[in-house]
């Protein structure tokens, strides 16, 4: 019974308790860390593409770059989600997409709220070996999650204080 009264005391405080993986064992009140399955976000990003590609230094990228560099995104997102615990990394081209994003606050704090229950911070690394860490992490987990290299090189990697780590 007393793990059911935390179980609506936790959910009341934040409703998303139980959708960021924990749950309560019984009889004991301790939580345990289950991995969330990898589901890539489905939100909306065409205007982000649109935004970029009215800019001139984007004039290079065609239709394919864009959509990489989406996908990507898309995936470094889902790993975050999946795997909080890990540094995950992105490509340059990857990293565009998520500073354009983010620069659309409201669509981009309501996206982050509706996947991640929270805002899902941009914190860069800037230490080389947090760097080439994230670079083997990520690879590996490319591998092992979407069954396929990486298409576009790490080149950039979020670190702390948000729920990537």
């Amino acid at each position: 019974m007393k793990g059911n009264i935390l179980y609506f005391v936790a959910f009341f405080v934040n409703p998303n308790f139980l959708q960021k993986g924990y749950k309560m064992t019984k009889p004991a009140l301790t939580l345990v860390k289950e991995p969330l399955p990898v589901v890539l976000p489905d939100f909306d990003l065409s205007f982000v593409t649109e935004q970029l590609s009215s800019y001139p230094e984007y004039a290079d990228w065609d239709e394919s770059r864009f959509a990489e560099a989406e996908m990507e995104y898309r995936r470094f997102l889902a790993l975050c989600r999946s795997y909080p615990d890990r540094l995950i990394g992105l490509s340059i081209d990857a990293d565009h997409i998520w500073h354009q994003h983010v620069l659309n606050t409201r669509r981009y704090v309501d996206d982050c709220n509706n996947y991640f229950g929270a805002y899902f911070h941009h914190s860069p690394v800037v230490d080389e070996v947090d760097h080439l860490e994230s670079q083997r992490q990520t690879e590996a987990l490319y591998l092992e999650v979407f069954g396929e290299p990486r298409v576009l090189h790490v080149t950039a990697t979020c670190t702390g204080g948000c729920m990537c780590n």
